[in-house]
């Protein structure tokens, strides 16, 4: 079928370009064209094919509208197969990791978790970018962090973002530039008076373990937290079953509380690197002896109870037990 060729800027893509001798009077129009929508351009060739356009549009007016028709058009295209191209290789990092692991494939929900902090990678990106001043750049990413932590799961968006590996950005840009900015947000989010309801210690547990490997200030926010969380654990009995278990005497009915979850996020510690498994070990073999009192970070104004004492002693035993029965 010939190509009915009107002009590259039609619902013909370039990449579905047929070659013919109808488009070869088009040829220097489409090799710009091509260029404009290549995401691997640098910016010094982008600003030398925008200087081409002038050699082949005759006036000022149609050399503008061409300019913009094309710069719009197949800067859009530009942008898709970077981010695209992003989207693919984080979930295919996903993927390999969790066949290595023998785990289910992802879930709808993870698709579209790793896919928003992808997005949302790609958004900071552009901020630090435009080369803000510090104060506004700060104020632009922590307003954008606050509209996505009201929306579901957007804490886990911004958890996977921190976690991501991020590609090599223009102008010597790199992650840490605006992650520098993102994580002291987090630890606001996670730390003072309200923490323990924090929705940031309501991530999967092996979530908060990589963030805990991977930034240290992150891991002593929660190691704290959990030591709070073992420190208001009771021993409650079952007169019908007659058996005992461990539940949060200020919110007993929250599963967020739970011993299990409680179990969990120590064990997910202790799978991460060596460095996290020799400080959780080291920690939990002090508490089992000494309780939260030989950690002054952790200690309260007022001094525990002999009960007290012994019933925070015997949490921290019963859970070092546990962990060491699933571990042989």
């Amino acid at each position: 079928m010939k190509l009915q060729y009107q002009g590259v800027n039609t619902k013909y893509s370039l990449g579905n370009l047929e070659v013919n001798f109808e488009l070869l009077g088009q040829a220097r129009k489409i090799l710009l064209q091509s260029l404009l929508q290549n995401p691997y351009l640098s910016k010094a060739l982008y600003g030398q094919v925008i200087q081409f356009y002038q050699q082949f549009t005759p006036t000022e007016d149609e050399q503008a509208n061409q300019l913009v028709q094309d710069t719009v058009k197949y800067g859009q295209n530009k942008s898709a197969v970077l981010l695209l191209s992003n989207i693919k290789d984080e979930l295919s990092q996903s993927l390999s990791l969790q066949s290595q692991h023998s785990a289910p494939s992802l879930s709808s929900k993870e698709v579209y978790v790793h896919t928003e902090a992808v997005l949302l990678c790609q958004y900071l990106r552009r901020l630090v970018e435009r080369d803000l001043p510090n104060p506004k750049m700060q104020k632009a990413i922590e307003e954008k962090l606050d509209e996505i932590c009201k929306a579901s799961q957007g804490t886990e968006v911004i958890a996977y973002m921190m976690l991501s590996q991020d590609a090599v950005m223009a102008n010597d840009t790199t992650p840490e530039q605006y992650r520098s900015i993102v994580l002291p947000w987090l630890l606001q989010k996670c730390t003072g008076n309200q923490s323990s309801n924090s929705p940031v210690w309501k991530l999967p547990c092996h979530v908060l373990s990589q963030l805990s490997g991977s930034y240290f200030t992150f891991f002593k926010a929660y190691i704290a937290y959990l030591v709070q969380w073992g420190s208001v654990m009771s021993l409650q009995h079952d007169e019908a079953t007659k058996t005992q278990f461990w539940r949060h005497s200020q919110d007993p009915e929250n599963p967020t509380f739970s011993w299990g979850r409680f179990v969990q996020s120590f064990k997910s510690l202790m799978e991460g690197p060596q460095f996290l498994i020799e400080t959780v070990r080291k920690l939990l073999h002090n508490l089992c002896h000494h309780g939260n009192q030989f950690d002054s970070d952790t200690n309260t104004d007022s001094e525990p109870s002999e009960g007290e004492s012994r019933n925070n002693l015997k949490v921290w035993t019963e859970l070092q037990q546990t962990i060491q029965q699933a571990d042989s």
